[in-house]
């Protein structure tokens, strides 16, 4: 069983050696944007989904955050239009 183990865990190192198969990091992205949109926690770079780092949720998340685009201009209760974004009014 032990040397199965070890047989094992070197075939997939060299798979990843070999194939160059990277591993996701923090800066790779998780998808598409839709509508220039990503879930909370991403921001849209280039088209993709990319994770928000540690400083700029900080940041982020003591501005007030906005809900979507302004469609035709106009946003829904409670929210004001700034920049084709619809913000929570303060």
């Amino acid at each position: 069983m032990f040397k199965f183990n070890i047989v094992f865990f070197a075939s997939v190192f060299l798979i990843f050696a070999i194939y160059g198969i990277s591993l996701p990091t923090n800066n790779s992205p998780i998808g598409p944007c839709l509508g220039d949109m990503c879930m909370e926690g991403y921001e849209c770079k280039d088209n993709l989904c990319y994770p928000i780092s540690l400083n700029d949720t900080n940041i982020k998340n003591s501005v007030s955050k906005t809900v979507g685009p302004c469609v035709n201009g106009a946003c829904p209760d409670g929210y004001v239009c700034k920049e084709d974004s619809c913000y929570l009014e303060e």
